[in-house]
């Protein structure tokens, strides 16, 4: 299930965990908690034959500095948020060491769930914008930078809500597609231009749809999606 934050939040938290991606797993806690508490207990997952009443939550959280250049992951999408903060309120640390792990932005042993190497991408994205505004004129041009490791693992959502786009395929660096599904339509591949793949495309056709989701392929050369160091996925939503 995806949850509208923009709209269960005020403008003011909304704010707060778009400026500070450290706050994600307590708003994530939060909402688990708020849910927990609203759901009666006569209708929990364990009796529709699930293994537990605990609630998870994952995120698809992209940000952009100074609106400049592309939009970056910036947290794993396999990570349970909740189970994050769970750790992180129970944890038994020193007043000295919670003051210490503030200030250097450190997390638990084994709770990291920020991503290393955002923005490897930026430079490219800086550089590919005008020749993509050139080629599609009039157009609004969204650049993304990904990893292909994360992006098989929780496909980037999008609720478009009919709005007439395309997307563009740009960089991916072991070539493996993209696939863009509208709805519940079979899954389009789109190739960067390096593919050399003939018979392909680089772009889609206009869409029109509510729910886009973009996602590839798994590959045995992926590690895990927290252990990625740089950005290795461009594209672009044209709108």
């Amino acid at each position: 299930m995806t949850l509208p934050l923009h709209q269960m939040l005020d403008a003011r938290e909304f704010a707060v965990m778009e400026s500070f991606v450290r706050q994600v797993p307590k708003v994530a806690g939060g909402v688990a908690r708020m849910i927990d508490h609203a759901v009666p207990k006569e209708i929990s997952c364990m009796k529709h034959g699930y293994e537990s009443n605990s609630i998870g939550m994952k995120s698809i959280y992209y940000s952009k500095l100074n609106d400049i250049g592309a939009y970056h992951r910036m947290i794993d999408p396999s990570v349970n948020l909740v189970e994050i903060e769970k750790e992180r309120k129970n944890a038994q640390r020193s007043i000295t060491t919670t003051i210490l792990q503030s200030l250097f932005d450190s997390p638990l042993s084994g709770t990291e769930f920020v991503l290393s190497g955002i923005g490897s991408m930026r430079k490219h994205a800086i550089l590919l914008r005008p020749e993509i505004e050139k080629r599609f004129p009039g157009n609004e041009v969204h650049l993304f930078a990904d990893r292909g490791a994360c992006l098989s693992s929780l496909p980037f959502f999008m609720e478009a809500m009919q709005r007439p786009m395309r997307i563009l395929s740009l960089i991916f660096t072991d070539d493996r597609p993209l696939l863009i599904q509208v709805e519940n339509n079979d899954p389009v591949p789109i190739y960067p231009p390096t593919s050399g793949k003939s018979g392909y495309h680089d772009v889609t056709d206009v869409i029109i749809g509510n729910q886009i989701a973009i996602s590839t392929q798994k590959s045995t050369k992926d590690t895990p999606c927290i252990e990625t160091q740089t950005e290795d996925v461009l594209f672009a939503l044209i709108m």
